[in-house]
């Protein structure tokens, strides 16, 4: 996969990693080294089109089952001194920034705004 990523001209380096899902599933997410040249490209390349544009080259060249979960730009990825990369850092890293679920999301609008609705009614009495 990371072959297939690395072929993208805004791709400098790339590491794929597996990430538990909530729902027991591995999901695949790419930390990506962007070239100089995308970089000072106008206009820049995005996150959100840089993740559609890998999908396509996993879709087309891989398997059409791959789906990439996520993509996380980097100004270099961690190394050992045989220049290997550490990807149980990078795993790490990315467990305590991996987005909340839309669900989870609503539950806790859905908290705050039973909070406000309780807090008027406490205020009216």
């Amino acid at each position: 996969l990371e072959r297939c990523m690395a072929t993208h001209p805004a791709v400098s380096e790339i590491a794929a990693i597996g990430v538990q899902s909530t729902v027991g599933q591995t999901d695949l997410v790419a930390f990506v080294v962007l070239h100089p040249d995308a970089e000072k490209a106008d206009p820049p390349i995005t996150r959100k089109q840089l993740k559609a544009e890998l999908q396509q080259l996993i879709r087309r060249d891989m398997n059409p089952l791959f789906k990439l979960y996520d993509v996380v730009l980097v100004p270099a990825l961690p190394k050992t001194p045989t220049n290997k990369v550490m990807r149980r850092v990078l795993r790490d890293q990315y467990v305590y920034k991996k987005p909340k679920s839309k669900k989870k999301k609503q539950q806790q609008q859905q908290q705050q705004q039973a909070q406000q609705a309780a807090a008027q009614l406490k205020a009216k009495l």
